[in-house]
């Protein structure tokens, strides 16, 4: 089987979770199937990037939601691919002359009407789509997918997060950690510190890309890293007090997970995946005010817990099951799917 995977629209290392998610996949899928085929359709911006795999670079192209992508499809036509797996935001205007499998990480923002009927017509026509979690499944059932042709492959957790690494910031900190987009609860993250350094020594750590609702300033005691290498993300999450998730529509639970896996104090927000991955590892608050959300970092933050060790122990045991080899074979059975059923 030959597979084109669209990563026209990329930039290598600002794509967010569906490129870190891509990219995992990608490996893995070559190493425990080595008869499925990939041809990378790439951009400028993130050509070089895509150098193991066979590429055809084409130029830049806007999205489902603005756009057309001819030379995508066209590209897709000559190379004889037999599926095209694309992220859905990314993906060509149906109809599309080849099967497409359709991967979102979440459906967030808001959208015309207009896009939103595009949405719904490309995933009426997809061949199957992959979701990271039941929770987007779900939405994607809400916009009109089959639910039967809609794949859960959840986010593998990279190995690194469970392996001690020495700390690169001065202890003790309360951290966070995504792009600050608005679904991101931002606002809810900013008042919650205003509230708190008062009452405690720790600074702020910040980790993830500005985006359009970064603060034009933070303050003095919050340390920002617009980017993180693996182990200095995982070692920000084992030494920390308390990593702090306001996120309300959170569809992969990434972060949670990463932390669960390093061994950090979660406190969340009992919201989109998070539930479905995590249970009862986190510190939910009870409500979503600033004084809620300050009781529960305490409460995550109470060495003194009984139950606190339990819980981090769980967490990691939790969380390391979710590798990118059980991701990979989801997607190949993805894959397999959209080829019968294209016959």
């Amino acid at each position: 089987m030959l597979v084109g995977v669209n990563a026209v629209n990329l930039r290598a290392g600002w794509g967010g979770g569906e490129e870190r998610y891509l990219r995992a996949v990608l490996n893995s899928m070559r190493s425990l199937q080595p008869h499925t085929s990939f041809v990378i359709f790439t951009g400028a911006a993130c050509h070089d990037s895509f150098q193991p795999f066979d590429r055809v670079l084409v130029e830049p192209t806007r999205s489902l939601l603005g756009s057309k992508t001819a030379e995508l499809v066209r590209g897709a036509k000559q190379a004889g691919i037999d599926l095209l797996l694309t992220s859905l935001e990314d993906a060509p205007a149906p109809p599309c002359p080849v099967p497409t499998v359709l991967l979102t990480m979440g459906l967030h923002g808001r959208r015309t009407p207009k896009q939103t009927k595009t949405l719904e017509r490309a995933i009426l026509n997809a061949a199957m789509l992959v979701a990271p979690s039941e929770f987007v499944r779900k939405q994607l059932g809400v916009l009109g997918a089959p639910l039967d042709r809609v794949v859960v492959a959840p986010y593998g957790i990279d190995a690194v997060f469970g392996e001690p690494q020495p700390s690169i910031v001065e202890e003790p900190y309360l951290l966070a950690v995504g792009d600050t987009r608005p679904f991101k609860n931002i606002d809810r993250l900013q008042h919650l510190y205003h509230h708190l350094e008062a009452q405690l020594p720790h600074p702020l750590v910040i980790a993830g890309r500005p985006c359009e609702s970064e603060p034009a300033d933070w303050g003095p005691r919050v340390i920002r890293f617009d980017y993180c290498p693996a182990s200095y993300l995982a070692a920000l999450y084992q030494h920390c007090d308390a990593f702090v998730h306001p996120n309300h529509d959170d569809g992969a639970a990434v972060a949670v997970l990463e932390a669960m896996r390093s061994g950090a104090p979660v406190v969340a927000w009992r919201a989109g995946a998070i539930p479905e991955y995590a249970g009862d590892i986190p510190i939910y608050p009870n409500a979503d005010t600033v004084t809620a959300w300050a009781a529960a970092v305490r409460q995550a933050m109470d060495k003194t817990d009984p139950h606190r060790e339990k819980r981090l122990k769980v967490g990691r045991q939790l969380a390391a099951e979710h590798t990118w080899e059980k991701t990979a074979w989801k997607l190949l059975t993805a894959f397999k799917h959209a080829k019968q059923a294209a016959k």
